[in-house]
């Protein structure tokens, strides 16, 4: 099996666990999830005014503020990964009628998959990436070594611990961002809840 009908497997596998977790919430997860936002949007304009800056940079939140953007953050990485689950699906369920042929089908794949690796790298990417970087520097290694999907990271060949690691979600093509984000989706989640409370030591 091929690299690219394998991950199809995986989407197709994945697709309608992906799209009850995307379910429209309940009235009242709507109405607090809003109140969370209008919050969140309060002290981003606060932290615009005093740094006279477009965006804040994330060292400047409290902890509890950075919760907040990663719970913010993750429902629409898990809405577009539904959205993109349940094209292939519908795709796949086109090729089983033989409403088009398999060479159609695969087409259309590789088109979704280069369609929703774009809208990752156009809306979230750099949001995700930094959020994880921002959750990591304030949890202790030894707390957090066991997540797995915040991407395979690659020492400088030189060994030079000031040296920074490469880490490989941010830099791979975003099809394989696309292929690994609810990976990415879980480590968030992880992390979140490993976030110490304000004022922690």
């Amino acid at each position: 099996m091929t690299f690219f009908g394998a991950a199809a497997a995986y989407y197709k596998s994945q697709a309608e666990m992906y799209k009850e977790r995307a379910e429209v919430p309940a009235t009242a997860a709507a109405a607090a999830l809003s109140a969370r936002e209008r919050e969140l949007q309060a002290t981003v304009d606060r932290l615009r005014a005093a740094l006279g800056t477009a965006e804040p940079p994330l060292i400047v939140l409290t902890n509890s503020e950075l919760r907040q953007k990663s719970d913010l953050l993750v429902p629409k990485l898990r809405q577009l990964l539904a959205n993109h689950s349940e094209i292939l699906r519908l795709n796949d369920e086109r090729e089983k009628s033989g409403e088009i042929t398999k060479e159609r089908a695969g087409e259309i794949w590789a088109q979704e998959v280069r369609r929703a690796g774009n809208e990752y790298d156009q809306k979230y990417r750099i949001d995700t990436q930094m959020t994880i970087r921002a959750l990591t520097a304030r949890i202790p290694y030894d707390a957090r070594k066991h997540i797995v999907g915040l991407g395979v990271e690659v020492r400088h060949p030189s060994g030079n611990p000031e040296t920074p690691p490469l880490n490989l979600n941010e830099v791979m093509p975003s099809a394989f961002a696309i292929g690994s984000l609810e990976f990415m989706i879980r480590g968030l989640g992880e992390l979140t809840k490993l976030l110490p409370p304000d004022g922690s030591p």
